[in-house]
């Protein structure tokens, strides 16, 4: 896929994980994956890398499969709504000024608001994956509607779950 951390060129970022090393002592100084979390216990823990002024380095030339059955476009969409309904919120709750994203969201916290933030935050996302790419994959052009469809998705997942979360 095309995102952060996915190109030709070794980077340097608070979030690069999915799939990735980091030494035990300092693994088990920061309690490890937090197991209460259902998603994003990678993520949460690049976090807690970062907030102790670590960082976590990308690099091309290490290879790693990281298999989510998403054979399909379907299954993509799906794939993308299950993060955001999962994801943003807990990011979000635990690290509220983490990124512009949760900031807007810790500000917009209604479902109507977020949804109206939803589809420009999308065209935000797809141009950004594309200024990131393009050099390097030429083809991006074409998969452009295709990538914002999927990023939408992730914000109507984020949407849903605030829905859910205003009617406990």
């Amino acid at each position: 896929g095309f995102d952060l951390c996915q190109s030709d060129t070794p980077c340097e970022r608070v979030l690069c994980s999915a799939t990735f090393g980091v030494r035990r002592d300092v693994f088990e100084s920061l309690g490890g994956f937090d197991e209460t979390l259902r998603v994003v216990e990678d993520n949460d823990l690049c976090l807690r890398l970062n907030k102790k002024g670590l960082i976590t380095l990308y690099h091309p030339d290490i290879k790693v499969i990281h298999y989510h059955d998403r054979v399909s476009f379907a299954g993509i969409i799906r794939s993308m709504f299950f993060w955001g309904y999962h994801a943003n919120v807990i990011l979000t709750d635990r690290y509220p000024s983490h990124s512009f994203s949760s900031r807007i969201m810790r500000r917009f916290r209604h479902p109507a608001y977020y949804l109206i933030f939803s589809l420009p935050r999308a065209i935000m996302n797809t141009i950004s994956c594309f200024k990131r790419n393009s050099r390097e994959h030429r083809i991006i052009v074409l998969l452009l509607p295709f990538i914002f469809i999927t990023k939408f998705s992730y914000h109507l997942g984020v949407v849903y779950a605030l829905c859910k979360k205003n009617d406990q």
